[in-house]
């Protein structure tokens, strides 16, 4: 366990790099805020589950670049589109990331997560929510 969270912090270390904060909170999500340059996660979840997640939120920070215009909150299809590509995208810059850092972790695990977080944002478009 202390190794894992020895992995954690060195995402937070990264994150920091960029100027970015990181909480970990009862009630938070899996949130990026590129403004306040802030990442929230929730405390509750596993250390894997808190690794795999803020991977993902610093896929984003290493995302900025491509110029994904949508507001947060959006039912346009476009926007929902470019939503769902700088997801996936951000999910595959977290296994670059992982291994970049050296932080092992199980591929399948990975796969497995990743695909039920993109599952709940199709099934948001699907159902004409906002995301």
């Amino acid at each position: 366990m202390a190794r894992r969270n020895q992995h954690l912090q060195k995402l937070i270390d990264w994150a920091e790099t960029y100027n970015y904060q990181v909480f970990f909170e009862k009630n938070a999500g899996g949130d990026i805020c590129l403004e306040t340059k802030t990442i929230e996660i929730c405390s509750l979840k596993t250390t894997n589950e808190k690794i795999f997640i803020l991977a993902h939120e610093c896929g984003h920070i290493i995302n900025t670049n491509r110029n994904f215009p949508y507001p947060k909150n959006s039912t346009d299809d476009r926007k929902k589109t470019n939503r769902l590509w700088d997801e996936m995208l951000a999910w595959i810059e977290a296994r670059k990331l992982l291994i970049g850092l050296g932080i092992p972790f199980n591929n399948k695990r990975l796969s497995s997560y990743s695909a039920r977080c993109l599952e709940r944002y199709i099934l948001a478009f699907s159902e004409q929510e906002e995301i």
